[in-house]
């Protein structure tokens, strides 16, 4: 008995102090985490694959190098073949993330062998029905020359949008 009320207090505190956000860390590649957020998935990916139009070897931005884009949920899940045919319209081809090999910090296509860029998403915070929070990984190759933007996202007419980005970390 003398232990029960600092524990329920502890919990209490824990309990009043958490965020009450709806959060996928990391983001599975499973039915029951994606029901619903592969609309946000791809705003947020059509978002961040804007190209410069400049060609650099090595930059922190996608460009025009950039001949194909390899996209994982999480760590390195792959998404969908759902999501990867809802991506077929893009400039380059996306492909997942398991067909893309690292050599000397770069990605590049298994089967093509072309030069691609790498895109993660990590991480979905529900912050209401229609307004998210999307953390994500920006790979575009060379040692250090990775991001880690923060997307706003909001559902206007049915559509989700990214509203507004930060950058949380950068290489």
């Amino acid at each position: 008995m003398r232990f029960l009320l600092p524990a329920l207090i502890c919990l209490l505190c824990i309990g009043c102090t958490s965020d009450r956000r709806t959060q996928i860390t990391p983001l599975q590649n499973d039915a029951r985490s994606l029901e619903g957020r592969e609309d946000i998935i791809e705003a947020v990916f059509r978002h961040m694959c804007q190209p410069e139009p400049v060609e650099k070897e090595v930059s922190h931005n996608v460009n025009l190098v950039h001949k194909v884009y390899f996209l994982g949920l999480g760590d390195s899940q792959d998404p969908s073949p759902e999501l990867l045919k809802r991506l077929a319209n893009m400039k380059s081809p996306v492909k997942p993330i398991s067909a893309g090999e690292w050599k000397d910090f770069f990605i590049y296509d298994k089967t093509t062998g072309e030069r691609g860029a790498a895109f993660y998403v990590h991480s979905i915070s529900m912050r209401s029905q229609d307004d998210a929070e999307v953390e994500a990984v920006i790979h575009p190759g060379g040692g250090l020359s990775a991001s880690g933007p923060v997307y706003r996202v909001a559902r206007r007419n049915g559509t989700w949008v990214v509203i507004s980005q930060r950058l949380k970390w950068i290489s």
